[in-house]
Protein backbone atom coordinates (compact mmCIF):
# COMPACT_ATOMS: atom_id res chain seq x y z
CA UNK A 1 0.00 0.00 0.00
CA UNK A 2 1.01 3.64 -0.27
CA UNK A 3 1.37 3.84 3.52
CA UNK A 4 3.96 1.09 3.48
CA UNK A 5 5.73 2.71 0.55
CA UNK A 6 5.88 6.10 2.28
CA UNK A 7 7.11 4.58 5.54
CA UNK A 8 9.86 2.75 3.66
CA UNK A 9 11.16 5.78 1.76
CA UNK A 10 14.52 7.07 2.91
CA UNK A 11 13.57 10.74 2.79
CA UNK A 12 13.01 13.37 5.45
CA UNK A 13 9.61 14.00 7.03
CA UNK A 14 9.10 17.27 5.15
CA UNK A 15 9.51 15.52 1.81
CA UNK A 16 7.21 12.69 2.90
CA UNK A 17 4.64 15.28 3.94
CA UNK A 18 4.75 16.93 0.50
CA UNK A 19 4.32 13.56 -1.22
CA UNK A 20 1.49 12.62 1.15
CA UNK A 21 -0.28 15.93 0.57
CA UNK A 22 0.00 15.67 -3.22
CA UNK A 23 -1.19 12.08 -3.15
CA UNK A 24 -4.08 12.96 -0.82
CA UNK A 25 -5.24 15.62 -3.26
CA UNK A 26 -5.02 13.15 -6.13
CA UNK A 27 -7.08 10.68 -4.12
CA UNK A 28 -9.67 13.39 -3.44
CA UNK A 29 -10.06 14.07 -7.16
CA UNK A 30 -10.93 10.39 -7.48
CA UNK A 31 -13.41 10.60 -4.58
CA UNK A 32 -11.23 8.30 -2.44
CA UNK A 33 -11.55 10.34 0.73
CA UNK A 34 -10.87 7.53 3.20
CA UNK A 35 -7.61 6.78 1.45
CA UNK A 36 -6.79 10.51 1.39
CA UNK A 37 -7.33 10.67 5.16
CA UNK A 38 -4.82 7.83 5.52
CA UNK A 39 -2.15 10.28 4.32
CA UNK A 40 -2.67 12.60 7.31
CA UNK A 41 -0.25 10.81 9.69
CA UNK A 42 2.57 11.53 7.26
CA UNK A 43 2.02 15.27 7.65
CA UNK A 44 3.62 15.77 11.05
CA UNK A 45 3.49 19.58 11.17
CA UNK A 46 0.28 20.40 13.05
CA UNK A 47 -0.60 23.44 10.94
CA UNK A 48 0.00 21.63 7.65
CA UNK A 49 -2.01 18.69 8.96
CA UNK A 50 -4.96 20.96 9.78
CA UNK A 51 -4.84 22.56 6.32
CA UNK A 52 -4.76 19.14 4.66
CA UNK A 53 -7.58 17.91 6.90
CA UNK A 54 -9.64 20.91 5.85
CA UNK A 55 -8.94 20.29 2.17
CA UNK A 56 -9.90 16.63 2.38
CA UNK A 57 -13.04 17.14 4.47
CA UNK A 58 -14.20 20.11 2.41
CA UNK A 59 -13.84 18.11 -0.80
CA UNK A 60 -15.57 15.15 0.86
CA UNK A 61 -18.42 17.52 1.78
CA UNK A 62 -17.89 16.71 5.45
CA UNK A 63 -18.51 20.30 6.48
CA UNK A 64 -18.46 19.89 10.30
CA UNK A 65 -15.04 18.20 10.11
CA UNK A 66 -13.77 20.82 7.68
CA UNK A 67 -15.00 23.60 9.97
CA UNK A 68 -13.31 21.98 12.96
CA UNK A 69 -9.97 21.95 11.12
CA UNK A 70 -10.35 25.64 10.25
CA UNK A 71 -11.24 26.50 13.83
CA UNK A 72 -8.02 24.75 14.88
CA UNK A 73 -6.09 27.02 12.51
CA UNK A 74 -7.86 30.13 13.82
CA UNK A 75 -6.82 29.10 17.34
CA UNK A 76 -3.15 28.97 16.33
CA UNK A 77 -0.71 31.05 18.37
CA UNK A 78 0.95 32.15 15.12
CA UNK A 79 -0.88 35.35 14.04
CA UNK A 80 -0.29 34.71 10.33
CA UNK A 81 -1.71 31.18 10.55
CA UNK A 82 -4.64 32.37 12.64
CA UNK A 83 -5.48 35.15 10.17
CA UNK A 84 -5.22 32.79 7.17
CA UNK A 85 -7.48 30.34 8.99
CA UNK A 86 -9.95 33.09 9.82
CA UNK A 87 -10.05 34.23 6.18
CA UNK A 88 -10.71 30.69 4.99
CA UNK A 89 -13.33 30.16 7.72
CA UNK A 90 -15.12 33.35 6.62
CA UNK A 91 -15.10 32.08 3.03
CA UNK A 92 -16.29 28.68 4.26
CA UNK A 93 -19.28 30.20 6.02
CA UNK A 94 -20.07 32.44 3.04
CA UNK A 95 -19.75 29.87 0.26
CA UNK A 96 -20.04 26.44 1.84
CA UNK A 97 -22.31 26.55 4.90
CA UNK A 98 -24.07 29.77 3.84
CA UNK A 99 -24.07 30.90 7.45
CA UNK A 100 -23.91 34.57 6.56
CA UNK A 101 -24.18 35.75 10.16
CA UNK A 102 -20.92 33.97 11.05
CA UNK A 103 -19.28 35.03 7.80
CA UNK A 104 -20.17 38.69 8.38
CA UNK A 105 -18.79 38.57 11.93
CA UNK A 106 -15.53 37.09 10.65
CA UNK A 107 -15.16 39.58 7.79
CA UNK A 108 -15.80 42.45 10.19
CA UNK A 109 -13.14 41.03 12.53
CA UNK A 110 -10.62 40.55 9.72
CA UNK A 111 -11.21 44.11 8.49
CA UNK A 112 -8.84 44.22 5.53
CA UNK A 113 -10.55 46.58 3.10
CA UNK A 114 -11.30 46.76 0.33
CA UNK A 115 -11.24 42.95 -0.05
CA UNK A 116 -13.25 42.15 3.04
CA UNK A 117 -15.78 44.84 2.11
CA UNK A 118 -16.45 43.06 -1.19
CA UNK A 119 -16.98 39.82 0.70
CA UNK A 120 -19.14 41.60 3.25
CA UNK A 121 -21.48 43.12 0.65
CA UNK A 122 -21.79 39.72 -1.01
CA UNK A 123 -22.78 38.13 2.32
CA UNK A 124 -25.35 40.83 2.98
CA UNK A 125 -26.78 40.44 -0.53
CA UNK A 126 -27.10 36.66 -0.25
CA UNK A 127 -28.53 37.02 3.26
CA UNK A 128 -31.27 39.27 1.89
CA UNK A 129 -30.00 42.37 3.68
CA UNK A 130 -30.13 44.67 0.67
CA UNK A 131 -29.77 47.94 2.58
CA UNK A 132 -26.56 46.74 4.23
CA UNK A 133 -25.18 45.55 0.87
CA UNK A 134 -25.94 48.94 -0.70
CA UNK A 135 -24.30 50.71 2.25
CA UNK A 136 -21.10 48.70 1.86
CA UNK A 137 -21.04 49.33 -1.90
CA UNK A 138 -21.47 53.06 -1.30
CA UNK A 139 -18.63 52.92 1.22
CA UNK A 140 -16.41 51.13 -1.30
CA UNK A 141 -17.17 53.74 -3.96
CA UNK A 142 -16.59 56.63 -1.56
CA UNK A 143 -13.44 55.52 0.22
CA UNK A 144 -11.56 53.45 -2.37
CA UNK A 145 -11.23 55.27 -5.71
CA UNK A 146 -9.77 52.19 -7.40
CA UNK A 147 -12.93 50.24 -6.46
CA UNK A 148 -15.46 52.99 -7.22
CA UNK A 149 -16.42 52.06 -10.76
CA UNK A 150 -16.92 48.40 -9.90
CA UNK A 151 -18.89 49.26 -6.73
CA UNK A 152 -21.23 51.62 -8.59
CA UNK A 153 -21.66 49.08 -11.41
CA UNK A 154 -22.50 46.27 -8.95
CA UNK A 155 -24.92 48.52 -7.09
CA UNK A 156 -26.58 49.37 -10.41
CA UNK A 157 -26.93 45.68 -11.22
CA UNK A 158 -28.40 44.95 -7.79
CA UNK A 159 -30.84 47.85 -8.10
CA UNK A 160 -31.91 46.57 -11.51
CA UNK A 161 -32.40 43.03 -10.15
CA UNK A 162 -34.44 44.46 -7.29
CA UNK A 163 -36.76 46.28 -9.68
CA UNK A 164 -35.42 49.71 -8.77
CA UNK A 165 -34.95 50.86 -12.37
CA UNK A 166 -34.62 54.58 -11.60
CA UNK A 167 -31.90 53.98 -9.02
CA UNK A 168 -30.14 51.59 -11.38
CA UNK A 169 -30.17 54.22 -14.12
CA UNK A 170 -28.78 56.76 -11.66
CA UNK A 171 -25.89 54.40 -10.89
CA UNK A 172 -25.15 53.85 -14.58
CA UNK A 173 -25.29 57.61 -15.24
CA UNK A 174 -22.86 58.13 -12.38
CA UNK A 175 -20.52 55.68 -14.07
CA UNK A 176 -20.75 57.51 -17.38
CA UNK A 177 -20.17 60.89 -15.73
CA UNK A 178 -16.83 59.82 -14.23
CA UNK A 179 -14.29 59.68 -17.09
CA UNK A 180 -11.50 58.78 -14.65
CA UNK A 181 -13.28 55.46 -13.93
CA UNK A 182 -12.97 54.23 -17.51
Amino acid sequence: TINTLLRGLKIDDAHKARIARDFAMTLCTRQLFGEARAMLPFVKNAVDNLWLTFEIENRANQLPAAQLALEGLVASQDPAVSLAGKKRLAWFHKDRTRNYEKAVALYLDIAQPPGTLWDLQECYRRWGKKREAYTVLTELASIFPAEAARAVWVQGQYREQDGEKEKAIACYRRLLSQPEWK
